[in-house]
């Protein structure tokens, strides 16, 4: 850890203070009032502390120049890495994903740094129409001599995708979480009003909205799903009938609808993205801004590719963010920072919630 505080260049004092701070250090275990023998910590960041977040992405920093190849893009989030291996077939992939897994296998060994073979996972990605050429169960990749298992959709950062990069599986996760979330809110009729809605709104529907982005532009018929069951929380909670209007009862509880959250999640991207404020990886799809850093995010407006362009999908979270925000009244691109267009957005004034409701993609 002090070699790789060194190498970002971190010296002097500072460099003693983390010294102190991380060497010489004890460990013991406790239960029912027994402790264990202390250890010495010889590797790691103390549990819990404030600097251990920080310090781990410091200690992985230099993974991804070390992994990456032909063929190879490594893309990390705190401790989730994923590899992109890619080749004229799956065969190729295949082999340049071995050949980064070796190195992987090193890296850890040599960094004191262990990899779970066990929460590894493939999942063959390929264009639609493009023939498999090879049985996906032929296709067996290695991590320290331990198979790993190739899977038709994986979990991504709290995601579910498949092959075809669609959210069809997530959205059918969605559907029954918010089901079961639907039947807990019917069983609390004994709580306050004002409880059970806390637990809906605070609870239960964050985990249905999470990567709405992302989710949203799915199949239409899914989407109408989850649109249908929040509208149906809201009549469970008012007290009303199945067959009442859902739409009349979020207006009445003073919930948002779905498509107006989601709506307001884009609008929020394009405000980072007005500002270059997203990370690297995200601010690229907004190359296309036609003012530069340091203007002022009310003049902002995105150059939208061409109507026959291929390289973006109208239907992708940048192209959808860069059409509302283009369109969206100036009150909304003229807010000083992200937490004013937050408060903007939560006062729902009459002018922003009929621009969100007639506005179509």
């Amino acid at each position: 850890m002090i070699r790789r505080l060194e190498a970002i260049g971190i010296c002097g004092p500072l460099l003693s203070w983390f010294k102190s701070y991380l060497t010489c250090r004890r460990q013991y275990t406790s239960c029912n009032g027994s402790s264990s023998t202390e250890l010495l910590v010889k590797a790691g960041v103390p549990q819990g502390s404030v600097l251990g977040p920080r310090l781990f992405s410091v200690f992985v920093n230099d993974l991804p120049s070390i992994l990456a190849g032909e063929g190879i893009e490594v893309v990390m989030h705190a401790d989730d890495l994923s590899i992109i291996a890619f080749g004229s077939d799956q065969r190729e992939a295949a082999l340049n994903l071995e050949s980064c897994l070796a190195k992987l296998h090193i890296w850890s060994c040599s960094s004191r740094l262990a990899v779970h073979p066990g929460k590894s996972e493939i999942l063959i990605i390929r264009q639609s129409n493009r023939p498999q050429r090879h049985d996906a169960s032929t296709l067996q990749c290695h991590y320290a001599g331990v198979p790993i298992p190739v899977k038709a959709t994986i979990r991504l950062l709290g995601v579910t995708i498949d092959g075809g990069l669609t959210i069809s599986a997530h959205l059918g996760e969605l559907i029954k979480k918010a089901e079961g979330h639907l039947a807990l809110l019917r069983r609390t009729k004994h709580l306050p009003f004002d409880a059970r809605q806390r637990l809906w709104l605070q609870k239960l529907l964050p985990t249905i909205s999470y990567a709405i982005t992302i989710w949203r532009s799915g199949p239409k018929l899914l989407v109408g799903k989850l649109d249908a069951l929040h509208r149906h929380a809201a009549k469970v909670l008012l007290g009303r009938p199945f067959r009442d209007d859902g739409h009349l009862a979020l207006r009445d509880i003073g919930w948002d609808s779905l498509d107006l959250l989601y709506k307001k999640k884009l609008l929020m991207l394009g405000f980072s993205a007005a500002n270059k404020t997203c990370p690297p990886p995200v601010q690229q799809f907004f190359r296309g801004s036609a003012t530069s850093r340091g203007s002022s995010s009310a003049n902002q407006r995105f150059v939208l590719p061409s109507s026959s362009a291929k390289s973006i999908s109208r239907n992708a979270v940048s192209f959808r963010t860069m059409q509302l925000w283009n369109m969206a009244p100036k009150a909304i691109k003229s807010s000083c920072s992200s937490s004013a267009l937050k408060r903007l957005l939560k006062a729902n004034t009459p002018t922003l919630v009929s621009f969100l409701q007639n506005f179509c993609f």
